[in-house]
């Protein structure tokens, strides 16, 4: 929820000073990968050695999603553009973690070390 909010205000922010929705929400999602890395990386999955390049990487599928998503709500059902990225995030935000959970931040195997 941390990652969730930090992001959406990020984005609301935007909004609020005249930025596009679309362009509010790409900044919302590069500030939000450098402050959602540390905060995922230590406090969700307690992953020492995740790379930030695999877990940037996994927030394009989710960022292309959601800004096609939002374009879809915002022109055709809400033209709010603070409750239409509302709509968007739990899809969004269930995406996300099973992209990191399963890519980024998979279980490493430890090697299987015979005692001799």
């Amino acid at each position: 929820m941390l990652n969730t909010g930090f992001g959406y205000c990020v984005y609301a922010t935007g909004v609020w000073l005249g930025l596009e929705p679309e362009l509010a929400l790409l900044l919302a999602y590069i500030v939000g990968v450098v402050f959602n890395y540390q905060t995922n990386r230590f406090l969700v999955f307690q992953d020492k050695q995740g790379s930030f390049l695999t877990f940037a990487g996994m927030y394009i599928l989710p960022y292309l999603f959601n800004a096609g998503l939002l374009l879809v709500i915002s022109r055709v059902f809400i033209s709010n553009p603070y409750i239409a990225q509302l709509i968007c995030l739990p899809p969004t935000v269930v995406l996300t973690y099973i992209l990191l959970k399963h890519v980024a931040f998979k279980a490493r195997a430890v090697p299987d070390v015979e005692k001799s």
